[in-house]
This record gives structure tokens, C-alpha cells and sequence, in this order.
């Protein structure tokens, strides 16, 4: 690309970021309480990481070596599966063997912990450190710490014992981390969090010792992983469902072989074309958004890698992409959600279902305005 077209692109990005943020401005429950601040630290924050990341060597360390700390969790977790599944372990990656384990066993550490005391320490000193800056409150900034080394069902078993008392801008931000974080200019906070800075974590303690603490928690975390592998099944065959009755009414019209997601590709054309990707690959990009919105992102990456071995896609196009789809939006992460939070506190389902879609479009624009920072930088 020449220089002019370079900084063409660049000029792009900026103008996708700031529509991102426009995006959810229209979208916001609340637009006269947006916590403009917060908004403004985030974004300087997500420009200072990018730099520090794309331009640095050092962020991209850090985060390898507390990956690597996670990664030992996770194999600590694969001694336990091949003690009770054996031989399944060994028949290739299965949902239900690679991936729920993951849960039943965090479940058990961070009850130990909360037993100990240690994460209601972790809590109040988050809400003492981000309240000058991003103006969250304790649990809400816990989990969006924990979301960069774990998964959002493991984030949310971190902060379980106040999914019941959370207010609705917590319970939203909570949902929008699993999948990506601009959840306060959605849904403003109206209310005061239990964990905001001043105030202090209180939670009951219900289990005797260590050993009943991690049997507790153990428990709670296969009921957890009950209800995510119950919800992730049915949101996956009933897309199949909807994607065949599509395909069917497409074959009617001539348009064969239509499904959601290449519906979803159409719209985000002109969407991929504003995060910085050149209109001739707009098309493509978008057809690959679809993909992980509808489906999910290893799906996707999965068809970006095959472009990049055809040549099909030009090295900014790939580079923007791999950074938009780098998320959880998606309805299967949306059955993660419901699952998984409704199985945690049952009297916020309700909540969880309302926030669902508005989530996933949170999580996707958050994704978006990630990738308009890796084409301004790139």
C-alpha cells in the first residue's frame, strides 16, 4: 500500500472508532448519565495497550508469561479429567471433556480463596485503584482483570457471591466483559454498587474449612457447567435450524445456500470497511464477522487462515480482521451467558435474558474499536 493509501486507511480507522462509539451512544439505555470519563480513560487505555502491544515488546511478554500462569491452571485441570475420563481424553477436543472440567475446577479454587479471605481483599483494592480512573466498582473491575487470563464463565465464578446484589449497569458491564468492554456507555450506571470505591466487600461465610470450601465450590461449579453445556447445545442446533429454513426460502428466490451469517457478512461490509480494511476486501472481512457472530470465532479464524494461504486478502485486511474477531460475541457465547450466569444467581435471569442481544452487540463494537486501533497503529 502507498503511504497515501496508508494514511487513508489510518484516517478510516479513526472515523470507524469514533462511529463504534457512536454506535453505542445510540444504543445506550441512558444517554444523559454516560459516565463520560470513564468512557475517556477507556479509550485512552485501549490506545495506550495498543501502542504498548503493536509498538513494544514489553506488553507483549507481560501478557505471554501471566498466559503461561493460566496455561499451568489449565493443566492442572487435564491431570483431573484423564483420572475420571481416561481414555476419552484421547478420542480429540470434545466440549464436554476440554472445556467444562475448566469450570468445575475454578469453581473450587476461587471458593478456597474467598474462604481464605483472599479475593475480597483483591476486590476492595481494584475498587480503590480503578475508582480515580474508570469510576468502577470493585467486582466489576475484578472480573474485567480476570477476563484477560480466563473465560467469562471462570470471571463470573470469580465474583459470584455478589451476582445476586449487583446493580444493573454491574450485571451488564459483567455480561459485556465476557465478550468485550464498552458496557457503561450502554447502560449507564443509575445505582450504588456494593463494591464501589469507600465501601467494602461483606461476604457470608458458609463453608467450615478449606476442604469444605473446595468441595462447596466444586459443586457449584458443575452445576455452572450443567447449565452452559445444556444452554450451548440447544443455541447451536436451533442456529442450524434456522440456517436450513434459510437455505430452503434461498433456493425459492435464487439465492441458494443463504444462511444467518452470510446475511450478517452483507450488513458488515461497509462495516469492515470502515474499521480500516480496503473495499475490495470489505466483502470478504464481512462474511468472516458473520461467521463469528452467528457461529463463533474459531470457525472464523479457521476461514481467515485459509485466505491467508490463497493470498486472497491483503496484510492490512488480515490484520484488522484478526483483531475484530478476536472476541465472544456471539450467540453461542450468549447461551454461555444465560447458562451460566442464570445457573450462578437465578434471580438475575431475568436480567441476563433482557441484556442478552444488547451484549452481543457491546462485546462486537468493543472488538471493533480494537481492530480501528490496530489499523490506525498498524
Amino acid at each position: 500500500m502507498s503511504d497515501t493509501g496508508e494514511l487513508g486507511g489510518r484516517a478510516i480507522s479513526v472515523l470507524g472508532f469514533c462511529v463504534m462509539i457512536g454506535i453505542a451512544w445510540l444504543a445506550s439505555s441512558d444517554r444523559s448519565r454516560i459516565p463520560w470519563r470513564t468512557v475517556g480513560w477507556g479509550v485512552g487505555l485501549q490506545l495506550a495497550l495498543g501502542v504498548l502491544l503493536l509498538e513494544t515488546p514489553f506488553g507483549a511478554l507481560f501478557f505471554r508469561a501471566m498466559n503461561g500462569v493460566v496455561a499451568q491452571l489449565t493443566r492442572y485441570t487435564d491431570v483431573g479429567v484423564d483420572f475420571v475420563f481416561g481414555a476419552l481424553v484421547e478420542t480429540g477436543f470434545s466440549f464436554v471433556v476440554n472445556v467444562l472440567p475448566i469450570i468445575v475446577v475454578m469453581g473450587s479454587l476461587f471458593a478456597v480463596l474467598y474462604h481464605l479471605g483472599l479475593l475480597q481483599r483483591v476486590v476492595d483494592a481494584m475498587a480503590a485503584l480503578l475508582s480515580r480512573t474508570m469510576r468502577t466498582s470493585g467486582a466489576e473491575s475484578l472480573a474485567a482483570v480476570a477476563n484477560l487470563f480466563v473465560g467469562m464463565t471462570e470471571s463470573a465464578l470469580i465474583v459470584r457471591p455478589y451476582l445476586d446484589r449487583m446493580t444493573r449497569s454491574e450485571l451488564f458491564a459483567l455480561m459485556t466483559l465476557g465478550m468485550s468492554t464498552i458496557a457503561k456507555v450502554m447502560v449507564p450506571e443509575t445505582e450504588t454498587p456494593e463494591t464501589a470505591a469507600g465501601g467494602h466487600a461483606h461476604v457470608e461465610r458458609t463453608s467450615v474449612n478449606v476442604i469444605d470450601a473446595a468441595a462447596q465450590g466444586a459443586v457449584a461449579g458443575l452445576r455452572l457447567a450443567a447449565y452452559v453445556g445444556a444452554m450451548l447445545l440447544a443455541f447451536v442446533a436451533l442456529i442450524a435450524l434456522v440456517n436450513d429454513v434459510l437455505a430452503a426460502a434461498g433456493g425459492w428466490v435464487g439465492l441458494p445456500g443463504l444462511t444467518l451469517q452470510k446475511l450478517l457478512g452483507l450488513v458488515l461490509a461497509p462495516i469492515a470497511w470502515l474499521l480500516g480494511v480496503p473495499w475490495q476486501d470489505a466483502a470478504t472481512v464481512g462474511a468472516l464477522l458473520g461467521v463469528k457472530t452467528v457461529l463463533n470465532e474459531f470457525l472464523a479464524y479457521q476461514e481467515l487462515s485459509e485466505l491467508m494461504a490463497e493470498g486472497a486478502l491483503a496484510p492490512r485486511s488480515v490484520l484488522i480482521a484478526s483483531y475484530a474477531l478476536c472476541g465472544f460475541a456471539n450467540f453461542g457465547s450468549l447461551a454461555i451467558l444465560l447458562g451460566g450466569l442464570g445457573g450462578l444467581a437465578p434471580g438475575r435471569r431475568s436480567d441476563v435474558a433482557r441484556f442478552g442481544l444488547r451484549s452481543i452487540l457491546s462485546g462486537t463494537l468493543a472488538s471493533f474499536m480494537t481492530a480501528c486501533v490496530a489499523g490506525l497503529l498498524g
